[in-house]
């Protein structure tokens, strides 16, 4: 007796476009509308869920500060300020989940080949 394999047996994988890590970054920001998400690091999971910290940042208390002790100080506080200029930074990719899942963290070719070399399935 033949054994035939159909083209709907089996199980097809349809892999997500985006990594929870960024899924959660965009809940948090539809939360908490008043914060900008800078950044989100890998935390902890179980066979469930996994948890990532989010860093947020509030720009009215940000922009209480005005006396600073050193120069590098007050140049991060101007970068910090010049990120909460740009509105939706997650949802258009701009944190670093999202430039992972759109290809943009290595720019170079040469460290792209590398990278796709050591983390191929």
């Amino acid at each position: 007796m033949k054994q035939v394999k159909y083209q709907s047996m089996g199980v097809k994988k349809y892999k997500p476009a985006k990594s929870l890590r960024l899924i959660g970054e965009e809940r948090t920001a539809r939360k908490f509308p008043n914060l900008q998400i800078l950044n989100s690091y890998y935390v902890a999971e179980d066979g469930r869920s996994k948890w990532f910290e989010v860093i947020m940042i509030d720009k009215k208390v940000l922009s209480k500060l005005t006396s600073f002790t050193t120069q590098r100080a007050k140049r991060e506080h101007e970068n910090l300020m010049n990120l909460l200029k740009q509105k939706g930074r997650v949802f258009r990719g701009l944190t670093n989940a999202g430039k992972k899942a759109r290809g943009l963290r290595f720019k170079s070719p040469q460290k792209r080949v590398e990278y796709v070399k050591k983390h191929r399935d």
